[in-house]
């Protein structure tokens, strides 16, 4: 006991390095894991409502910008946080498989589509057809004044996206994802189902 009594910290310290070293950096990396998971659960703000793009081409951030301060006023603050949060998230996919990365964008592109928490989508016209045949969207013919089923429409056809400058030979096309029979007694889902339900209707008022 006098022994560990005399020992000098440096020597302590040596001996603890040598022995422990490796749960030390272990505990130290699980520590600075934990916090970090708190600190994005308390600061990462779930979006109330989002726009995906999946395609070849190209939105510029003021587009981004001005497209989600002229849509957010048309849904709710689902969320219950006293705000409304628009996001907009564009996907470079393209309509060919040239690289394993290719194929990695293609199955995360092909996962959100499925089980995402993204409703409303832009996107290049092999895209919209692609997932169409699968019957990934649901029939917006009621909203467009139109008798026959209609699944999407060109964000050329909307003058609220013009007026964001979507040029007009931009073969681009707006859908509204079902709403996975798994999620429909999700409140929180059909709540943000109801959203992109919402920004379909003001875009399609101004087809």
């Amino acid at each position: 006991m006098k022994d560990k009594e005399k020992m000098p910290l440096s020597k302590w310290f040596e001996n603890y390095w040598y022995y422990y070293k490796v749960h030390t950096i272990v505990i130290a990396v699980l520590l600075a894991v934990t916090g970090f998971l708190v600190y994005d659960t308390v600061t990462t703000k779930t979006p109330d409502a989002e726009i995906s793009y999946f395609g070849g081409g190209y939105f510029s951030n003021t587009f981004a910008a001005s497209l989600v301060e002229t849509l957010t006023p048309y849904i709710d603050d689902v969320n219950h946080d006293k705000q409304k949060l628009l996001v907009f998230s564009p996907m470079a996919v393209g309509n060919k498989i040239e690289s394993e990365e290719d194929l990695a964008t293609l199955q995360k592109a092909q996962l959100m589509m499925a089980v995402g928490e993204s409703y409303l989508y832009f996107l290049d016209k092999h895209i919209f057809e692609t997932y169409q045949a699968q019957g990934m969207f649901i029939d917006i013919s009621q909203y467009l004044g139109k008798s026959a089923p209609t699944y999407g429409f060109l964000v050329s056809d909307s003058k609220i996206l013009r007026n964001l400058g979507v040029s007009e030979d931009m073969d681009v096309y707006v859908a509204l994802r079902v709403l996975p029979k798994d999620n429909e007694k999700n409140k929180k889902s059909v709540a943000v189902h109801s959203n992109a339900l919402k920004i379909l209707q003001e875009l399609a008022k101004n087809n």
